[in-house]
């Protein structure tokens, strides 16, 4: 996928022409995943969508990193 300009290096910027009558609701209801938006991925929109069910992955804080010796690993990797 090409995301630099070839002859200033620089970041291109994309623009999606978004439909004006897009109902922000139906995304509203979907579940939360990389599909919830595909109506604004530029994709042709007779493609079947293949899924693993991604998305939606929680933040789990670690706690007690010393404890289980993940904090002296960690460091030996410097």
């Amino acid at each position: 996928m090409l995301s630099l300009c070839s002859k200033c290096g620089g970041l291109l910027e994309v623009i999606v022409e978004v439909d004006k009558n897009i109902n922000w609701n139906r995304f509203k209801a979907r579940r939360f995943n990389v599909w919830r938006y595909k109506e604004l991925l530029p994709i042709p929109s007779d493609v079947e969508i293949v899924t693993l069910g991604e998305g939606e992955t929680p933040l789990i804080p670690l706690v007690n990193m010393e404890y289980y010796g993940l904090l002296r690993s960690l460091k030996g990797l410097r």
